[in-house]
């Protein structure tokens, strides 16, 4: 399946979708297939301890944040990756398209109450290829495709090669494949980058989306902190709260992060009739039986009536599902059972034959400084557009001015002559 090369790409977008936002993904309503691989091979000297100030920091966050309800930032919407272990790819190539709308958005920057006043353009997540990811990451490696994979082979694979578009590379490939199974399509490494010249008349298709090298000179990077320098054995060697501290500073400044977590049984029953609550949590009963790894978006934090502090998470099972393909998921801190602990933010760690497991927590990234493309633009919602903003600034302009204490006493003072010119006009009968 190395090096398949194909004459053309196939012919995947209708005449009509010209955005790459605009390209849907399919909305599969059956069996899941969990297949994230939860366990790092991790240098203990690169999980880092609590850096100076981080509780400060938290000290500034707000109470609950979160960039699906962000206005003027169109962060991803949930895809659905169907009856195919892709959830690592969903999750990590998703998350890059998050992480170009935050940072290249200008109103990224902005956060809380002043939004709603905002007329700030943002862009929409660069929609970046999940089966470009799923069949060319880490290949001929068997362990990836539709069997599962690592999130931080994909962020390497971005680094090294780039994100493909949606537009030319779309999920049905996967979906359609010729055998009628849900297999990883064959990398297409032999189609050079100018084969998408004219995919749905779209000159963005040609788009790529890279990750960069952090500090310790990988592409992805732990958010779980240790409590000293020293080697982690058990559960009890990792800063919990300090990790659910940097997890927030990492969403709040740089945008959603990527984790994965152990699925036992009873998740699916959450996912199908309690999920859609939005005061509803997910703490996981393990003795329900577990039945696999999956990888997932970070995108906030919230607390629910009852006082559980939560993750509020993307998932890749479409919208259909859940909170319109979210849910909620305790911090491992509101848990005080470990054994009910998923590996969501902190990992889960095991000794298997003397040899230590550690399994899940969440990961983070970089992106370039600057982009190589001129991005679609995104106002308030995703049926604006830019050539609309002006309209909209004037309308907004308008509202503003009527609302004032001037425009109020302007609209009384009509309303008063109104009502003498009709007076005068009665008593001259």
């Amino acid at each position: 399946m190395n090096n398949v090369k194909l004459p053309n790409p196939p012919s995947v977008c209708p005449p009509e979708q010209t955005g790459l936002s605009d390209i849907r993904d399919i909305e599969y309503k059956g069996p899941r297939v969990n297949k994230a691989n939860l366990m790092f091979k991790l240098d203990h000297s690169k999980v880092p301890v609590k850096p100076a100030g981080l509780a400060d920091i938290g000290a500034t966050l707000p109470d609950s944040f979160n960039w699906r309800d962000n206005r003027y930032v169109n962060i991803e919407t949930p895809r659905d990756q169907g009856q195919c272990g892709s959830c690592w790819a969903f999750s990590s190539t998703t998350a890059l398209g998050d992480r170009y709308a935050v940072k290249f958005g200008p109103d990224g920057k902005i956060r809380g109450t002043n939004l709603a006043t905002s007329t700030v353009l943002g862009i929409k997540a660069p929609k970046s290829s999940t089966v470009w990811t799923l069949s060319c990451s880490n290949e001929p490696n068997s362990q990836n495709g539709c069997g599962g994979g690592l999130t931080s082979d994909a962020f390497t694979f971005f680094g090294n090669t780039g994100a493909k578009m949606e537009a030319c590379w779309p999920y049905s490939l996967v979906q359609n494949n010729p055998a009628g199974q849900w297999l990883s399509y064959p990398c297409l490494s032999g189609v050079n980058d100018n084969c998408c010249n004219s995919c749905c008349n779209n000159p963005m298709a040609k788009n790529k989306l890279y990750t960069t090298k952090l500090s310790n000179n990988d592409f992805s990077e732990v958010l779980w902190l240790k409590k000293a320098n020293s080697n982690i054995g058990t559960l009890d060697d990792l800063d919990v709260d300090g990790t659910i501290l940097n997890i927030k500073k990492e969403i709040y400044a740089k945008g959603p992060v990527v984790s994965a977590f152990s699925v036992y049984m009873d998740f699916f029953t959450f996912w199908n009739n309690k999920a859609s609550n939005t005061d509803e949590v997910y703490i996981a009963d393990p003795t329900s039986g577990f039945d696999g790894g999956h990888a997932i978006v970070i995108v906030g934090w919230g607390t629910n009536s009852k006082g559980i502090n939560y993750w509020l998470i993307r998932n890749s099972w479409g919208t259909s599902g859940g909170d319109g393909g979210y849910f909620r998921m305790a911090c491992s801190n509101q848990i005080s059972d470990k054994t009910k602990w998923v590996g969501i933010d902190v990992p889960t760690i095991k000794n298997n034959n003397g040899q230590m497991e550690i399994m899940g927590g969440a990961l983070t990234f970089d992106i370039p400084d600057s982009m190589q493309f001129k991005p679609e633009k995104y106002i308030g919602d995703s049926t604006s557009s830019l050539s609309s903003s002006s309209d909209n600034q004037i309308l907004s302009n308008l509202v503003n001015t009527v609302s004032s204490p001037f425009g109020i006493s302007i609209i009384v003072g009509i309303f008063v002559i109104i009502l003498l010119v009709l007076l005068y006009k009665y008593l001259r009968k």
